[in-house]
């Protein structure tokens, strides 16, 4: 099974790095005219339901999904213009 190469990384057995798990919809599933909205359902019914992934620890399951990586990019935004905003305070 494919899925056995991520589980070293997605444990942290691969050393401390940053990962997400997205599950993107098939070539066919895009050709029939998937919604956004079901691309995601479908997403998450996979991972709550195929092991491996539906058997990691809920930290780890805290990493798939596309909602998942959503918020933690949107989170690192805001670090990151919130960081920029007060170097731009302090340069007038």
């Amino acid at each position: 099974m494919e899925e056995e190469n991520w589980l070293p990384l997605i444990r942290g057995e691969r050393g401390d790095t940053l990962w997400f798990c997205v599950k993107c919809p098939s070539t066919d599933q895009i050709n029939s005219g998937i919604t956004w909205e079901e691309a995601r359902e479908k997403e998450a019914k996979f991972f709550s339901r195929t092991v491996p992934w539906s058997s990691l620890d809920k930290a780890f399951r805290q990493k798939l999904g596309t909602g998942h990586l959503t918020r933690c990019l949107s989170e690192m935004l805001c670090d990151l213009i919130a960081e920029r905003f007060v170097y731009l305070i302090m340069c007038l």
